[in-house]
């Protein structure tokens, strides 16, 4: 009994904080690649609800429902003709559901307002745990005095290494080697820049001083005449 109280208060909770309890995120099952080809009639229902609450929101022109479901069955009616397989072989673990749809949908002005529609959904806020996880890892990748390009590119190499599977899935390029070995060059090509910036900065800071001590002595010879 007491396990089954803390399912339910547990399961309560999780819903609780969950966009899920929104009707606008539970309708969004039409955004789903292979549900679009083999539940088009349900998916074309969710389509409906969506704009039925983006409407109410004000976030749709009520006049444009009707033309956005039309642009919706020409755009499935496409799919089926030319893509059905991209779309059923759709797997969210190595592909990007936004460029998915910007490949197969935002390219093509016909379907102009159904594409305004998918990139605003596509942009609603899932929380903050992304941001708050890239603030682990810049921190995992910081040390003392790290300058903020170094910060860059550790987490550029860290997110990429991610975006690998790993580090064992890492092919190295020729023009990755290539960059390695220029490296040293590059860094010494930067501190020379830098050195020459001090110096530029050095010679403007003892110009103003010349020219701010010049103006002192003539305001001294104005005070004596």
């Amino acid at each position: 009994m007491q396990c089954r109280d803390f399912l339910k208060t547990t399961a309560s909770k999780v819903l609780e904080k969950s966009l899920i309890k929104y009707k606008l995120v539970r309708s969004m099952k039409w955004l789903q690649p292979k549900a679009i080809v083999t539940d088009h009639v349900s998916c074309l229902k969710q389509l409906e609800i969506t704009l039925n609450c983006l409407s109410t929101l004000g976030r749709v022109d009520e006049n444009k429902c009707d033309t956005i479901k039309a642009q919706y069955r020409q755009w499935y009616n496409q799919i089926i003709s030319n893509s059905s397989v991209d779309f059923q072989s759709f797997d969210s673990s190595f592909q990007r559901l936004d460029v998915f749809f910007k490949d197969h949908l935002g390219r093509q002005s016909e379907f102009k307002d159904l594409w305004t529609v998918v990139r605003f959904l596509l942009m609603l806020s899932h929380g903050q745990a992304q941001v708050e996880r890239g603030f682990s890892v810049n921190k995992e990748v910081m040390s003392t005095n790290m300058a903020e390009k170094t910060l860059v590119a550790k987490r550029t190499i860290s997110d990429f290494i991610d975006f690998s599977g790993g580090i064992d899935n890492i092919i190295v390029t020729k023009q990755m080697l290539m960059a390695a070995r220029a490296s040293r060059e590059k860094y010494r090509h930067h501190l020379d820049q830098l050195a020459e910036e001090k110096k530029k900065d050095g010679l403007k800071r003892k110009r103003e001083e010349d020219f701010g001590e010049l103006d002192n002595l003539k305001q001294k010879k104005n005070a004596l005449r």
